[in-house]
Formats: structure tokens, sequence, C-alpha cells
């Protein structure tokens, strides 16, 4: 019985971590498209000053 309940345990953090894991992975790839469209807009920016 407390093999089970511990290996439920083990599912439940899996299942935390994988989902913590996804947001992470949303989030990165999020940052990485605003700091390159920041990139874009400023070297447009400099292109236009120029």
């Amino acid at each position: 019985m407390f093999l089970l309940d511990n290996f439920k345990e083990k599912i439940q953090d899996n299942k935390k971590l994988s989902s913590v894991t996804v947001y992470c992975r949303a989030t990165y790839k999020r940052v990485i498209q605003k700091t390159l469209l920041f990139i874009c807009h400023f070297l447009l920016c400099l292109y236009g000053m120029n």
C-alpha cells in the first residue's frame, strides 16, 4: 500500500514538473519573439536615421 501511495505522489510530481516545463518553454519562446521584434525595430530606426 505504501509503495502505491509513493508511486502516486511521484506521478503527481512529474505532472507538476511537466506543466512547469511547458510553461517555461512558452514564456521562453515569447521572450525570444519580443527580443527579436525589438532588435528588428531598433535596426529599422537606426537604418531610417542614416
